[in-house]
């Protein structure tokens, strides 16, 4: 027998008007923004495999995961219910739990590259294993069966998939709960203060919601978001994704200062350069702490819609910085006479 779930539908036909943004062209721009990340995303993924330069899999898992984040954001719009004021409950109902289990996977992610990375960079310029290698074996590698052809040290890349898993089953279980799940829909195309089209849990993790205790769906302007607040599966991916994430600036601090002291030993002074390829995270918490300072505190309900829009170009930062490599360029313009020998072999 079908499970039949019972749902309260509150239709508000009204919105303060203190709390109504006018969108306008801010929503179309955050929808192209995440469409340019997630074909930038394949394209890079597609490129990769034809590279004289090997990459381990946790640059791949991290390109994986942002194809995940974007899409997750433009699930209602590919399958053509923008503009539908009552969409499929399934749908609406798994775009809900994949914004709330994408950004805690890119996070994941994240971290996994930067450890990683950290791993290569200290193995390759004093020759010797990470001390803190085997607590990342222990935590993930040496718990689960071993998979050809990916070695234990690589084994790291499972992470983000039981962090993802986890949010993803638990926000669906939680949501098909009739006792705890009321659908509300702004069918007056405004937008509701502490709800925005998109929002990341980057930003869940430091601030607090306001607004209704749960919503699900929420039409902004013509275009349907569904999302859902202030329940458990809410709480815990704000923790779990602020904790992941805020770890990423603090390791690659410790990896760009373990390293910084290791270059400066003259046996170094040559390979340091090629092996360490900082990531743009560092740089991204600080702006993004310097864009809420700035913005949001100064004007909260304009000041998250354009929070959204700085949010939806990551993936694209990502595409820049870490697929627009020599090597990766060098295969799209193969109608060049001579071959461009990338500056370093090393993964990147």
């Amino acid at each position: 027998m079908a499970l039949q779930l019972r749902t309260t539908v509150i239709y508000e036909a009204q919105t303060e008007p203190e709390h109504l943004v006018d969108l306008g062209v801010r929503l179309s721009i955050f929808l192209a923004l995440q469409l340019i990340g997630l074909i930038g995303s394949v394209v890079v993924l597609l490129t990769a495999p034809f590279s004289s330069v090997g990459r381990q899999m946790t640059w791949y898992n991290f390109f994986i995961s942002w194809m995940v984040f974007c899409t997750s954001y433009l699930l209602l719009f590919f399958a053509g219910q923008g503009h539908n004021r009552e969409p499929p409950f399934a749908l609406c109902l798994t775009q809900s739990s994949l914004t709330y289990a994408a950004p805690p996977y890119a996070a994941a992610a994240t971290l996994c590259l930067v450890v990683q990375l950290y791993f290569n960079v200290y193995t390759s310029l004093t020759g010797k294993r990470i001390k803190g290698e085997r607590f990342w074996n222990l935590m993930v590698s040496d718990a689960l069966p071993h998979f050809r052809p990916f070695n234990r040290e690589e084994q790291i890349l499972i992470l983000p998939y039981v962090v993802f898993s986890i949010v993803m089953i638990e926000s669906l279980v939680v949501r098909s709960s009739p006792v705890l799940l009321i659908v509300v829909c702004d069918i007056d195309g405004g937008w509701k203060g502490g709800t925005g089209a998109g929002r990341s849990s980057f930003l869940d993790g430091i601030l607090l919601q306001s607004g209704d205790s749960h919503t699900v769906c929420v039409r902004l302007e013509n275009f349907l978001i569904c999302e859902l607040k202030k329940l458990p599966q809410g709480k815990v991916n704000c923790c779990t994704c602020g904790v992941i994430h805020c770890s990423c600036p603090g390791t690659q601090c410790y990896h760009l200062s373990a390293a910084q002291e290791m270059f400066l030993g003259p046996a170094h002074r040559q390979s340091f350069p090629n092996n360490v390829h900082p990531g743009y995270d560092l740089f991204g918490f600080r702006a993004g702490l310097l864009f809420f300072f700035v913005v949001f505190i100064q004007d909260s309900v304009n000041g998250l819609a354009d929070l959204d829009i700085v949010l939806a170009c990551i993936p694209i930062a990502a595409v820049l910085i870490f697929g627009t490599h020599e090597d990766l360029l060098q295969i799209w313009l193969f109608w060049k006479k001579g071959k461009v020998i990338p500056a370093s072999a090393a993964i990147k």
